[in-house]
């Protein structure tokens, strides 16, 4: 109101006090080739202190006047955050650490079963990992896919080769033999597994199946030169090419001996990597000259044998083994059609669920809990330590006698009923700690699996868009190569479909990061995919009625048990009781005995005044902050329906009008380009906008999603 009243603005305050302490650019001094900028600053600012701040003048309106800032403002100096990292609309802070001595994958896994075990997050809050980890887990990803492509495109080659499965399995056998060769390598030398010794593996399935190639080859080599004895082939083929496979395997190997002892920079990827190379060629070798030609004469000497005996059947005529090509390729696509049956297991939402609060440690720990306030209730009555003296010696007269006497308390009858009733509160307070445990875990892994859903059915989106885009990138190059259009449009297009790949490829990888988030709740997925329905089903679940909110509950039983700890102090005011007996002698005869009564009485100065008045404090204190979690509660209650109302609202404007809009913008824009009528750009743009409706209508469900499971949280569903 003041900076109104003078007709200032925030914007003219700011650029004063900008000025006036770091300075501004007012022009530019030459001095002969060299330009420097000229600041203009008030002299003496660096370290100004709010007073000297406050007496900044302020020019008014019309240039006239001047005032200082402490009368437009408030000047006071506070600390804050330097920066703040931001990542997908959410904060971001980063914590860095670097490893030496050991691999990523298992310290990462300790850090995070660390942090599992011991950093209790709020909700909202998420760890995420990622560096050379997340790396290492992308391209394991990925090996895991390109080790079996390259191992089948092998066997593929293999084959078109030599036209024989039973050939193509004989040298294929040395692609286990050099994995256990490249294995053991890298355990001799202590060496971890990484990227670079996965790469490493691949490039010897390909060198190894080599000396196997130069066998088998020439063993068909003197079988076309009329040698019809399988054992003299064997044993003539074996010997001639002895000094060609250790050739073979020898310059491999040397070659990667510099890169297996090296140190430069960049050592750590090529040793595991040669290492892998070098111990693989060494077992692969020795094994192929003693396996390939015993599995090639057991084979082929067996057809032989069969033939030999009119067993052949039709294809009697083939006594190698060897197989047309078709009945070879129809083998593979029925391997490959039982593959694509074995669907991946479907995760539903309640049994992930299930899963979390069956086997959380959270949920655990929570029933520890009440499993020790139900021990300790048993405490409730327990007498005092028996306390025992014995004295000898001379006590009554000049003879040796003796004293024994043995003395127990036991509290008062009301101080024992004040126990009990705090020790039963304190149980029912750990069944209420469970119960929020319980809903919290409960609210977490929905939360967790509802944004893995999320990156599925975003991901599949991104699918059906890329395709639309490659369909449309080739038409724009069709277009180009008939010379209907300029090469910017193809250019153009083949860069947005290029986009849209990258785009899939981020959506893929944030499906594995999201489903890591919920296996800390659910523990492994095992290859599980979330429900497609998941989604719409959570988003248009009906709002819970009202119910006990678990935080609410524990509060309240926290302030009862506070009350309880109350009237126990103050219950200690009450006398405790004594009693005992004794054993004594005197004149060194025959002994006598006794009893002994007593109370034990607090006095006012001893210190328990002070801690029933503590304890009546923290009673006051347990029911204030109840009645701020009520408050609190209640509050986010009313504000979470009205939220939820709003998303209801728009998700039905999105499953009816919205979707409607996206698939009419999409299919007009398609139909015009093809037919000539639009350009590409204008087909971008309505792509990107009916891509924009649906992912709003992903978002919106989410949200309305999470919505639910915060109200089921907050009313204790």
């Amino acid at each position: 109101a003041r900076i109104a009243q003078y007709g200032l603005s925030i914007d003219e305050l700011n650029r004063v006090l900008n000025t006036a302490l770091a300075g501004a650019h007012a022009g530019v001094v030459y001095e002969g080739e060299r330009r420097f900028d000229l600041v203009v600053r008030l002299a003496d600012m660096r370290d100004a202190g709010p007073d000297k701040v406050a007496n900044i003048l302020v020019p008014l309106p019309g240039g006239n006047k001047q005032i200082p800032l402490g009368q437009l403002a408030e000047v006071r100096f506070e600390s804050a955050a330097a920066q703040v990292s931001r990542e997908n609309g959410a904060r971001r802070i980063v914590v860095e650490a670097n490893v030496r001595g050991r691999d990523i994958q298992s310290t990462a896994e300790d850090i995070q079963a660390l942090i599992d075990k011991d950093l209790k997050l709020p909700t909202g809050w998420f760890v995420s990992y990622g560096g050379t980890f997340q790396n290492l887990q992308e391209a394991s990803a990925r090996l895991l896919l390109t080790v079996p492509l390259a191992m089948a495109l092998i066997f593929v080659l293999l084959y078109f080769a030599f036209r024989s499965l039973a050939e193509s399995l004989i040298i294929f056998s040395a692609v286990p033999m050099a994995a256990v060769g490249g294995v053991f390598a890298l355990w001799l030398r202590g060496l971890d597994f990484s990227i670079s010794a996965g790469i490493g593996f691949i490039a010897l399935f390909g060198v190894a199946v080599l000396n196997g190639i130069v066998l088998i080859s020439y063993y068909n080599r003197l079988k076309e030169e009329g040698e019809t004895d399988v054992t003299g082939r064997v044993v003539h083929g074996t010997l001639v090419r002895l000094r060609p496979v250790l050739a073979t395997a020898a310059v491999a190997s040397l070659g990667f001996l510099p890169m297996a002892v090296s140190t430069s920079p960049g050592a750590e990827v090529q040793r595991p990597l040669a290492t892998v190379v070098i111990g693989g060629l060494i077992t692969s070798t020795l094994l192929t000259l003693a396996v390939v030609p015993v599995l090639y004469h057991l084979v082929f000497a067996g057809k032989r044998r069969k033939k030999r005996r009119g067993e052949e059947g039709k294809n009697g005529e083939r006594d190698d083994g060897r197989f047309p090509l078709p009945g070879a390729l129809v083998a593979l696509l029925l391997l490959g059609g039982t593959a694509a049956q074995a669907q991946a297991p479907v995760l539903t939402l309640d049994s992930a669920v299930a899963r979390a609060l069956r086997g959380h440690p959270a949920i655990t720990a929570a029933e520890l809990e009440v499993q020790q306030q139900d021990a300790l209730r048993k405490t409730a009555f327990q007498l005092e330590p028996l306390g025992a003296q014995f004295q000898g010696g001379q006590i009554n007269s000049a003879a040796h006698d003796y004293n024994l006497q043995a003395v127990t308390g036991l509290p008062f009858p009301t101080a024992i009923a004040q126990r009990a009733r705090y020790l039963k509160e304190s149980l029912r307070l750990a069944e209420a700690d469970q119960g929020r445990v319980q809903a919290a875990v409960r609210e977490s892994t929905a939360s967790a699996y509802l944004q893995w859903a999320m990156s599925t059915a975003y991901a599949k989106l991104l699918q059906q868009g890329d395709s639309a885009m490659q369909q449309l990138a080739a038409f724009a190059e069709r277009k180009f190569n008939a010379g209907a259009t300029g090469r910017l449009e193809m250019m153009s297009a083949r860069s947005a479909a290029d986009r849209s790949r990258l785009a899939v490829q981020q959506a893929q990888a944030n499906i594995v990061v999201h489903a890591a988030e919920l296996e800390q709740w659910t523990g492994a997925l095992n290859g599980a995919v979330p429900d497609s329905t998941a989604l719409r089903t959570a988003a248009l679940q009906p709002a819970p009625a009202a119910a006990n909110d678990p935080v609410v509950a524990a509060a309240a039983q926290q302030a009862a048990v506070a009350e309880a700890a109350w009237k126990m102090e103050r219950g200690q005011w009450a006398p405790s009781l004594q009693g005992g007996a004794f054993l004594q002698s005197i004149d060194g005869v025959t002994p006598f005995s006794g009893y002994l009564l007593g109370a034990s009485i607090p006095l006012p100065g001893g210190g328990q005044g002070a801690r029933t008045k503590a304890a009546r404090l923290q009673s006051e204190i347990a029911e204030q902050h109840l009645e701020e979690v009520r408050r609190s509660r209640s509050a986010e209650l009313a504000r979470t329906r009205a939220e939820r109302d709003q998303l209801l609202r728009s998700l039905a404007y999105y499953d009816d009008a919205g979707a409607q809009l996206a698939d009419a913008i999409r299919h007009d824009a398609e139909r015009a380009y093809y037919a000539g009528d639009a350009g590409y750009l204008e087909l971008l743009q309505a792509m990107d906008r009916a891509r924009a409706i649906q992912a709003e209508r992903l978002a919106t469900r989410l949200q309305a999603a999470l919505s639910v499971i915060h109200l089921n949280a907050l009313l204790g569903q």
